[in-house]
């Protein structure tokens, strides 16, 4: 055996080299430092051909679960953690709208003003318009003033089929508190200079309604964005739970919560 330092041959008898006065043990283990060099080349060489040195896996499988089931396992559970961390960087907005919520609220304006409030509760219910007579009723007359009347009635013909509604402003000239449904479908006088259009009150109506749903829509949205984030986040928080509990358990057949 020659020396580490000088390469000249030593003699383990004796506790330095007789060359250069290296040590032969330097770090007192008791084993001279040239052995403990050559078992270091031996292991190295033994894990080389065994594998090219292998390392410890990362996530070790837990006994009764194999090396895939346990990465699958770890795996899910990383990308429900990072599903989590993504929530949790979200926004939190107390007013959301966008495109295509303004154009919601613009259907559901039309649907709600325009059609339920002028053709079913005005015209139906209350016989009068809640608004738009009153608005522009003095403009349509002299001394023509809201919420007026309004009449429905049905038409059959060989042309037509449905409701035909006429919508008349409080006048002084006519008195349409008198006025019966035959007197406006056969009128005896000239009803048109005190008639507003339904269109008006349609209009009118929806403009009111899209108001409305403008100042609360957004609200409404952010409020739902937000629990539709908050089940998702406990959903995985309830998966990452049972993830863990089955990788602790060693696998095993079970249902995940999705």
């Amino acid at each position: 055996m020659n020396c580490l330092k000088c390469g000249a041959p030593i003699d383990l008898s004796r506790p330095t080299c007789a060359s250069c006065g290296t040590p032969v043990d330097a770090d007192g283990n008791g084993i001279p430092d040239v052995l403990d060099k050559l078992v270091e080349k031996k292991v190295s060489s033994m894990l080389a051909q065994a594998g090219g040195g292998a390392r410890a896996p990362a996530n070790p499988a837990p006994a009764g679960m194999s090396g895939d089931e346990s990465r699958d396992l770890h795996r899910d559970l990383e990308r429900c953690q990072q599903e989590i961390a993504h929530i949790l960087q979200q926004p939190q907005p107390r007013w959301l709208l966008g495109w295509p919520r303004l154009l919601l609220l613009l259907v559901l304006s039309v649907g709600i003003g325009g059609v339920l409030v002028t053709h079913i509760v005005e015209a139906i219910v209350l016989d009068r318009s809640l608004v738009a007579a009153s608005l522009f009723c003095p403009g349509r007359c002299q001394g023509c003033s809201g919420p007026g009347r309004i009449f429905t009635w049905h038409v059959k013909s060989t042309n037509y089929e449905g409701n035909v509604s006429v919508q008349l402003c409080t006048n002084p000239q006519i008195d349409i508190s008198r006025l019966s449904k035959l007197d406006v479908v056969h009128p005896k006088a000239d009803l048109e200079p005190y008639q507003l259009s339904l269109w008006t009150s349609f209009l009118c109506n929806s403009v009111l309604a899209f108001a409305i749903l403008i100042l609360i829509g957004p609200l409404l949205f952010a409020w739902l964005r937000q629990r539709s984030l908050d089940s998702d986040r406990r959903r995985l928080e309830r998966m990452v739970a049972r993830l863990q509990a089955r990788i602790e358990q060693g696998g095993g057949s079970g249902w995940l919560p999705r």
